[in-house]
């Protein structure tokens, strides 16, 4: 990057298809959007 500046980003989201059902707090941990595993990967991140 300009003046030899690294970041690396990391996308969050939902894949582009159909999702399977069920009670949301077990849903957003499935699909890593749960408040544990969103701080699990911006600490990995920050090492």
């Amino acid at each position: 990057m300009r003046k030899g500046v690294r970041c690396e980003l990391d996308t969050v989201g939902l894949p582009d298809e159909f999702l399977l059902a069920g009670a949301l707090p077990t849903l957003h941990d499935r699909y890593g959007i749960s408040t544990a595993k969103m701080v699990e990967k911006i600490k990995y991140r920050l090492r």
